[in-house]
């Protein structure tokens, strides 16, 4: 397998780029597919022609990506995103689960450049070396920026969807457990959350903190299960006097009209 140490390659890699050539070459063939109709010519032809090509980026892009822009990040650790996932890798590679989260818990604001610098370099390359092979030597360096933008861009898409979920599944384990999950520029908001769902938690409820606020600004104050209890019994209590005074009423209604029918007799 190889050192870790001098060459960290994930051992998912080749699944994942293999998948994501497949994902590639399948969004190239429908894109192709609608513009052939768009533009009322053969669907077919243009679905092969956009697949193929679609294909050839995936490979190039990912392939670079993962075999070789990540691998050398990862041994450099110019971030302390890279730290963290060389950290993971290494524990990975040594066949048993990471003895500690991380070097340092990552933060929301982190999650969400995770893997720029990756996706930046790796676009740019995939897309000056195609663009080279195929349209000349002057193509490379606009074709390079313009790639790296869009890798940048979909890695910024991918990262927030992963934080959306995250949240969503922190929310929800916050939901079950009765307590709310800790503030956004935490990790342990989300990913200790679903680690370790029935941990308890020292910090109060959204709910709760927001009474506890307020009860210093204004004469409110947040009602125990007893005294929540009286309250209801009370207006349960008034609700049933109020409604035997109308009955008490409406008999007195009837009582007239039937007085008052009989009088005209």
């Amino acid at each position: 397998m190889g050192d870790i140490n001098s060459f960290p390659v994930d051992p998912n890699s080749p699944i994942f780029v293999a998948k994501a050539i497949l994902a590639t070459t399948i969004a190239g063939g429908t894109a192709g597919a609608t513009l052939g109709v768009i533009r009322s010519a053969n669907p077919f032809a243009f679905s092969i022609n956009m697949g193929v090509n679609g294909g050839i980026m995936g490979l190039t892009f990912f392939g670079l990506r993962e075999y070789l822009i990540s691998p050398l990040l990862l041994s450099a650790s110019p971030t302390l995103s890279h730290a963290r996932r060389f950290h993971q890798l290494s524990e990975k590679q040594l066949g048993k689960l990471p003895s500690s989260p991380s070097p340092e818990a990552a933060s929301i604001s982190e999650m969400r450049t995770e893997r720029f610098l990756d996706s930046g370099i790796s676009g740019s390359l995939a897309g000056g070396v195609l663009s080279g092979a195929t349209r000349g030597i002057r193509t490379v360096i606009p074709a390079a920026i313009t790639t790296g933008l869009i890798a940048l861009a979909g890695q910024a898409v991918v990262n927030q969807v992963r934080v959306g979920r995250l949240k969503l599944l922190a929310r929800r384990v916050g939901d079950m457990d009765g307590t709310a999950p800790q503030g956004q520029g935490e990790m342990v908001s989300t990913i200790d959350a679903l680690d370790n769902p029935t941990a308890p938690t020292t910090a109060a409820s959204l709910p709760g903190r927001i009474m506890k606020g307020l009860s210093h600004a204004l004469p409110i104050r947040q009602l125990s299960d007893e005294e929540y209890l009286a309250t209801l019994e009370k207006k349960k209590r008034d609700v049933a006097k109020r409604l035997g005074e109308i009955e008490v009423e409406e008999l007195r209604l009837y009582e007239a009209s039937q007085t008052g029918m009989a009088g005209t007799k």
